[in-house]
């Protein structure tokens, strides 16, 4: 049931409706990193957002209490996209993704995963594509993802090696970015606002060392962002759950507890910060409130629904 490819040509405007009120939403989806993790790993990037909100160039939000729900992915992803529990069977599947409410509400979407998964068949066991344009065959490739029996899954290939991941000289995630800045490119300047999410898999593996590969490349996109699109934008950067995996969840309480611990960090468009005070109010506020996954999904409707309400809690 894997999508391994909706639709790659991004070169085409596949919808006409405007709505130049509304904020782009842009997900960096980092599987099985936790806080702590991300700021030890990814310490190029952690330097740039914060330059990005010292600057003034965005308002950066960072969630010091968010809580996984569960302890692997199909729980947290269930509640994050779909605002679904997974343990009620009769909301168990079928529960409609988010980024088809936003292609509803008149935005382009588009999605890439370094994961030779699609999440909707995968976790929500639904057979019909419901995005503009989707990347991952690069994931699905036999040189990357392993077709001799089993999962695909291995230690030493696949979206779970603790190895380098690379396919054909470049690194696997690198495509994901490639493909995700073309969409954005061709999306801006925008008569219609945009959703994409980019789902990345190097922290999922027991050593917790891949997952430095990918600071290149966060770093490398942030700052490359052009000011219209940080203006524009609502950018989440945000994982499931911790490790769950390898000797330091196994033998200490700190890995466990990091396992619970995701990180959450917002970037908002400053002019729309102060537009809006009590979104500022709200948010600040929640940085140092138990959030969960089900949080995330409440405010992706409050972005998806902005131009309908005039007062929105986050």
């Amino acid at each position: 049931n894997t999508n391994t490819n909706t639709n790659t040509n991004i070169n085409t405007n596949t919808n006409t409706n405007t709505h130049t009120d509304q904020l782009n939403v842009l997900m960096l989806f980092f599987d099985a990193v936790s806080r702590r993790h991300f700021h030890r790993k990814l310490k190029k990037t952690g330097r740039t957002l914060e330059r990005l909100h010292r600057e003034g160039k965005t308002k950066m939000f960072e969630f010091f209490r968010y809580h996984s729900v569960g302890f692997h992915t199909s729980p947290n992803t269930r509640a994050m996209f779909a605002g679904a529990f997974e343990d009620d069977d009769e909301d168990r599947y079928h529960a409609p993704p988010i980024w088809r409410s936003f292609r509803q509400q008149g935005y382009i979407t588009g999605r890439a995963d370094d994961h030779c998964e699609d999440w909707a068949s995968t976790y929500d066991e639904r057979a019909v594509p419901e995005i503009d344009h989707e990347m991952i065959a690069h994931a699905c490739h036999p040189d990357f993802q392993s077709v001799d029996g089993g999962d695909g899954h291995g230690q030493f290939l696949g979206a779970y090696s603790i190895t380098r991941r690379c396919l054909k000289g470049r690194s696997v995630a690198s495509y994901n970015f490639e493909y995700m800045s073309a969409f954005i490119n061709t999306y801006t300047p925008r008569d219609t606002p945009w959703f994409f999410l980019n789902t990345l898999l190097e922290g999922h593996e027991g050593t917790g060392e891949v997952l430095a590969l990918l600071d290149a490349h966060v770093d490398d996109f942030l700052k490359g962002l052009s000011q219209e699109v940080l203006d524009t934008t609502a950018i989440f950067l945000v994982a499931d759950h911790g490790l769950h995996m390898g000797l330091n969840y196994a033998f200490s309480t700190t890995g466990r507890i990091e396992q619970k611990a995701p990180v959450l960090m917002m970037l908002m468009p400053p002019k729309f910060i102060e537009k809006h005070p009590e979104i500022e109010r709200e948010m600040i506020a929640n940085t140092q409130k138990l959030v969960t996954a089900w949080d995330i999904f409440t405010t992706l409707n409050h972005i998806l629904h902005l131009k309908d309400t005039q007062h929105t809690h986050t």
